[in-house]
């Protein structure tokens, strides 16, 4: 009977987007992307010149 009577809990925000497999996959690429192209600006400016 209590089952019933029950109310629904609201999932939180942090968890659907923990659970949406896509969103995270593009901010994997996207965490991959930018840290890739950080470091290769860095070693850019680090060349030495004449």
């Amino acid at each position: 009977m209590e089952a019933k009577d029950e109310v629904q809990e609201e999932i939180p925000a942090p968890q659907r987007y923990m659970d949406n497999m896509w969103l995270l996959l593009v901010v994997s690429f996207l965490i991959l992307a930018i840290s890739y192209a950080a470091w290769g600006l860095i070693e850019a400016f680090n060349v030495p010149t004449r």
